[in-house]
């Protein structure tokens, strides 16, 4: 069915909500087939009665106990009526005319996603998280988002390896052919990553358009919630998880295990201990992370290299 359905994240995100869902209705206003989903993760303020009381043509999906990012998401995304779907966290806001250049973007054929310019503020000038350099080094994946004035260029549409979770639009049906974000990284980080990761592998393009852009304040749920060295502990542990379960080149996961006992022993000595029980924490999660290798690697149609070459294409096209 034509038209857009939006969906938003929320966990204890009342003053966010009410922050920025205003710039959200101003800019979908005269868009006659829409929807806006909060997929709500069991929160404990007053987020769901405020959504009911300043605006009801909200629709809320409540969970009885907390489900993490990728299931939460999911839930919501698996309730939309429309071919197109927008996430968006609740930190994130809109600026004016961001929608039209993602649905544009997004009639192609071949494409899964589209991200759009995704401003992170940070001190004089701000981070551009949807041009993350990534790359593979020592076994692990790596990326981060570049400042802006170190872009050689912003071009109004080029690939990318992924689409951040916090601002995305992309097809529902293919959304639903991955089976959505994995939970096996609850409760958070990795999942956008790894969704688009093996969209590319299907042969289906994420891209960024610059012509659309939304600011991500990063007032959202994870520092409120969590000590940072869990965060930390989450974040190590999904990076082990991510390689385990996709990546399928012989040598790029003999490359992960003969460099594994030299980082683990490098943390110690470094005093970085959080390494070491990232490890542990991902070990339990050794055998349903197997289960998941075997299925995607029957389902690729691409290979890890062919994906790497890409990202390494995209980043010496896009940054000084």
């Amino acid at each position: 069915m034509n038209g857009i359905s939006f969906v938003i994240p929320n966990r204890n995100g009342e003053k966010l909500l009410k922050e920025n869902l205003p710039f959200l209705l101003s800019e979908i206003k005269n868009i006659e087939c829409k929807e806006i989903i909060i997929a709500d993760d069991f929160s404990t303020d007053s987020s769901i009665a405020m959504i009911r009381k300043d605006f009801p043509e909200i629709r809320v999906i409540t969970s009885e106990k907390p489900l993490g990012f990728s299931e939460n998401c999911n839930k919501g995304v698996y309730e939309t009526k429309y071919d197109t779907v927008v996430c968006l966290n609740t930190d994130v806001r809109v600026s004016s005319g961001f929608l039209a250049p993602l649905l544009k973007v997004l009639q192609e054929p071949e494409v899964f996603a589209v991200s759009p310019k995704i401003l992170k503020p940070e001190q004089d000038s701000y981070i551009n998280e949807s041009l993350c350099k990534t790359f593979y080094g020592f076994g692990l994946f790596y990326h981060s988002g570049i400042p802006e004035k170190k872009l050689l260029k912003d071009p109004p549409v080029c690939s990318i390896p992924f689409a951040c979770g916090a601002a995305i639009a992309f097809k529902k049906n293919f959304f639903m052919e991955l089976k959505g974000f994995d939970t096996l990284y609850s409760p958070f980080y990795w999942e956008d990553f790894d969704l688009c990761y093996r969209a590319w592998k299907k042969g289906w393009k994420t891209l960024y358009q610059s012509e659309s852009s939304v600011y991500h304040l990063h007032r959202g749920t994870i520092s409120r919630l969590y000590k940072q060295i869990d965060v930390e502990i989450i974040h190590e542990r999904n990076r082990f998880l991510f390689v385990w379960k996709n990546v399928i080149d012989p040598l790029l996961i003999a490359e992960h295990f003969l460099f594994l006992p030299a980082k683990l022993i490098e943390s110690l000595l470094q005093g970085r201990y959080f390494f070491l029980t990232s490890f542990l924490e991902a070990l339990k999660k050794f055998p349903e992370t197997w289960k998941k290798r075997k299925r995607e690697k029957e389902e690729a149609k691409f290979g890890d290299r062919e994906i790497l070459k890409l990202y390494s294409k995209i980043y010496k096209n896009l940054y000084v």
